[in-house]
Parts: structure tokens; C-alpha cells; sequence
């Protein structure tokens, strides 16, 4: 659920049988894709991350993203990239696209979003101790006179003050070329399901974030423990606002 305008319905799942090993599930994936008629992402990138699949252990794989307004139906891959690739992947991916590598030196590349149809990737990066300074130099340079705008929305979610360093936050960013968001668990940010509705509904008012989708599709965790939050997210783009994303799941599940 985010709070972009238009409204989007959003969701992110398995695609292929559970039962299928993580190191397989990306190929099978891009083969359910072609059965659907569903264009495939940048092969340069697939085959990129396949290889990396094949060499190393991973937790979960791929997962599918889709996206459905009155523009169409979108679809994303969220790919794993494992610990051991990372490195090697994030190199041949930022020559490939022509972007800069990530600045941080202990960020760790930890998954790729690829568009079906496009040469289009965002890049999920773990990161440590992140500072003003920092998402400055992350930003795209068109966006960075705004940077303390998205300093300040994560304060307000939090609660909390934050200064040059945001000192004990779990955080981790994402970057695409027009983009910067950072994003961290639920849990971490803002406590158990009930308090993290509460604290969400509460940010949202302040900031006059229509948050009422969310809020409908919610109400169960507040009494019968229905449902979990995932990840949230607050992205700086060309919107005049800073997004927040909220991700929720009506089970509990593993996820990316």
C-alpha cells in the first residue's frame, strides 16, 4: 500500500510452487512470465543474476511485483542477489546501465527490482550507520535540496529527533535513477502490529497522507491479531511529497 497518487492496487508474491528450490525459482519464474505473455525483463540482467543463482546459496530466490490502476497492469521481478555475488553483481550491473556504484562502502547490494519489458532496476542495498550526509550524496542530484524533507518524514514516523546521524535507526535504502528511498521493518521502526497501525494511521493524519485502504484492510490485526506489517518505506521522487510505502501481509510469511 503506498500513498501515491493515483491509487494503485500493489502486491508482492510467490509465483512459483514453494516446494521449488530458491537457486530454481528465478528461471522458473521467467518461464511462468513468457507463459502468461508476460514480456521479461533486460535478458542482460536476467542471465546476470541467473549465473549468481546458480554459484551461490539464497534464502528466497525471486518473488513477483504487480501493479494495477486504470494505466495498465505492471509487473516486477524482485531477485535475490546472494552474499557471495554482490560484489560482482553490483560491479557488472552499474557498467552495464551506466550508473555510479553505491558510496557507502559497507552497503551491501541485497536484491534487484527488475521491470518486465524495460532496462529499468532499482538496487535494495543493506546498509550501517547513515548519516544527513549520506542521503545527500545518495539522492539524485535533482532531488537533493529536498533531502531534508525525507530526514524529516522519518523522523515523524519514528517519533524521534533525528540529527546528522541517525544513530540506532535500522535502516536500508534503495536507489533507482529518479529515486531515493529509505526503508526499514515495521517491527523495528515502529514495535508489534497493533502499536505500528497506530503509530501509521497517526502519521498519516499529520502529515494528510490518505492512508484509508490501508486502514480498511488492517482493522483485524488491531483485534484478532490478523495480518502482519513488513517492510515500510519513505521514497523522495518527483512527487512534490515524500511516499510512504507500507507492506502488509493478512499471513505470516517469509519475504523479501
Amino acid at each position: 500500500m503506498t500513498t501515491s497518487a493515483p491509487w494503485t492496487a500493489r502486491y508482492t508474491t510467490e509465483f512459483v510452487s514453494p516446494e521449488q528450490a530458491p537457486a530454481d525459482r528465478l528461471a522458473a519464474g521467467l518461464r511462468r512470465l513468457h507463459s502468461l505473455g508476460i514480456p521479461s525483463p533486460d535478458e542482460g540482467l536476467t542471465a546476470l543474476l541467473l549465473r549468481a543463482h546458480r554459484q551461490h546459496v539464497l534464502m528466497w530466490g525471486a518473488w513477483l511485483s504487480g501493479r494495477h490502476d486504470d494505466a495498465g497492469d505492471r509487473f516486477k521481478l524482485y531477485v535475490e542477489v546472494p552474499r557471495g555475488a554482490a560484489i560482482r553483481v553490483e560491479r557488472e550491473i552499474t557498467a552495464r546501465l551506466g550508473i555510479l556504484p553505491f558510496p557507502l562502502p559497507e552497503g551491501r547490494l541485497r536484491l534487484v527490482g527488475l521491470d518486465a519489458a524495460s532496462s529499468h532496476a532499482e538496487r535494495y542495498y543493506r546498509v550501517g550507520r547513515l548519516t544527513m550526509s549520506d542521503i545527500r550524496g545518495l539522492a539524485p542530484v535533482h532531488l537533493r535540496a529536498r533531502a531534508d524533507a525525507l530526514s524529516a518524514a522519518l523522523g515523524d514516523l519514528l517519533s524521534q529527533s533525528l540529527g546528522e546521524d541517525f544513530y540506532g535507526v535500522n535502516a536500508n535504502v534503495t536507489l533507482t535513477p529518479s529515486t531515493l528511498t529509505i526503508c526499514g521493518p515495521a517491527v523495528s521502526w515502529l514495535g508489534p502490529d497493533r502499536a505500528a497501525r497506530d503509530r501509521l494511521l497517526a502519521f498519516a493524519a499529520r502529515s494528510r497522507l490518505d492512508l484509508s485502504q490501508y486502514a480498511a484492510l488492517t482493522s483485524g490485526c488491531t483485534t484478532q491479531d490478523h495480518g502482519h506489517h513488513g517492510i515500510l518505506s519513505l521514497t523522495l521522487g518527483p512527487d512534490p511529497d515524500v511516499r510512504l510505502t507500507v507492506g502488509f501481509s493478512p499471513f505470516a510469511v517469509n519475504s523479501p
